[in-house]
């Protein structure tokens, strides 16, 4: 049988990537053919998921296979590790137009504006301060236990293409993952080059904005053009845009624990005005308060449930002053005590 001529396949909105993310897992596996059909048959994949790069995979599919995976080989960092040895062409369309970037910064916007053309359900904020780029990433609507391997090959894949594009040195600032720390977290931190933090409210890298900025080389402008054309039609088979609640609450998480989110943070990460943030919200029976609420409550219910970590780390995360500000709010919340929770 042939393979199928790549085509440019609408992706779901609801929690899809395109096959070719996963050639990395299956390249992996290449010698170990019966390993590999069990692991896509545990995750109600077809032998033949490879043959159309541009095929839509669920989400759900793709996760329980990373972590199988991590879980056949008996290697947690299976995740980091292939991502730092990512190859370009690895990624496809998104990953060609990372190499032909003259900068690191432009390597991580390249990144944060078409990550979605490879996968919906994604969650990529760029928050650009006076001396720290922090990219955060996050799929949405997946239990934490099944993104551990996601989130490391993700921030590694991004530091790896940095490091075969430039200079093989480079390291982020820091590192912050959502999982918690496991026996291998000194392991990862050696990968990484970078001091990590676990249990944070969403995963992202820290990079030097001044380091960021250095043009290293030059970029083939008509070649880049090409990618980015090909990248937007993707881009625009993504399915319908998610309203504005939903994109007003995924910008809350991103900028959890490093940026105060209110009305005027949250139009400019936006783009539009904030009164017309507002009067929009408005129309969809909401606001940037209770959006926020909303937003706080969930994560912090997640992170009490899933983890044994502190109040004071909690509060932290969700950008609270300090344990007995969040302790008070949680309680108006559910009319009990966070420990509740934790321990339930």
């Amino acid at each position: 049988m042939s393979k199928a001529e790549p085509r440019t396949v609408s992706l779901p909105k609801d929690g899809s990537i395109r096959a070719s993310v996963i050639r990395p897992i299956l390249n992996y596996f290449a010698q170990e053919k019966s390993d590999l059909a069990r692991l896509l048959r545990q995750s109600g994949l077809s032998p033949l998921v490879a043959e159309d790069p541009y095929a839509p995979i669920p989400l759900p599919a793709y996760l329980t296979l990373f972590e199988g995976a991590a879980a056949m080989t008996g290697d947690p960092l299976l995740g980091a590790k292939l991502g730092h040895a990512i190859h370009p062409a690895d990624l496809g369309p998104l990953g060609m137009l990372v190499a032909q970037a003259g900068s690191v910064r432009r390597c991580i916007n390249v990144f944060t504006r078409f990550t979605n053309a490879l996968q919906t359900a994604t969650a990529v904020s760029l928050l650009d301060s006076a001396e720290t780029l922090l990219l955060a990433y996050r799929i949405e609507g997946a239990p934490l236990s099944l993104r551990r391997q996601d989130n490391e090959f993700t921030l590694a894949c991004i530091c790896g293409l940095i490091r075969s594009s430039f200079d093989a040195r480079w390291r982020p600032l820091e590192v912050h993952f959502e999982h918690e720390a496991n026996a291998q977290a000194t392991a990862l931190q050696r990968l990484f080059g970078a001091p990590i933090r676990f249990s944070q409210s969403v995963s992202r890298l820290l990079v030097n904005a001044s380091d960021a900025d250095l043009i290293r080389k030059s970029e083939d402008t008509a070649l880049v053009e090409l990618i980015e054309t090909h990248l937007r039609d993707l881009l625009a088979h993504t399915g319908e845009p998610a309203n504005l609640s939903e994109q007003v609450h995924t910008l809350i998480r991103l900028q959890m624990s490093v940026q105060r989110s209110n009305l005027e943070t949250l139009a400019a990460g936006l783009g539009i005005p904030p009164r017309s943030l507002q009067r929009r919200l408005a129309a969809e029976g909401t606001s940037v308060r209770a959006l926020l609420q909303q937003c706080r409550m969930q994560m912090a219910q997640t992170m009490l449930a899933e983890g044994q970590v502190s109040i004071e780390h909690v509060a932290n995360a969700l950008g609270y002053a300090d344990g007995t500000a969040f302790w008070r709010a949680y309680k108006s919340w559910t009319g009990r005590a966070p420990s509740h929770r934790r321990y339930a």
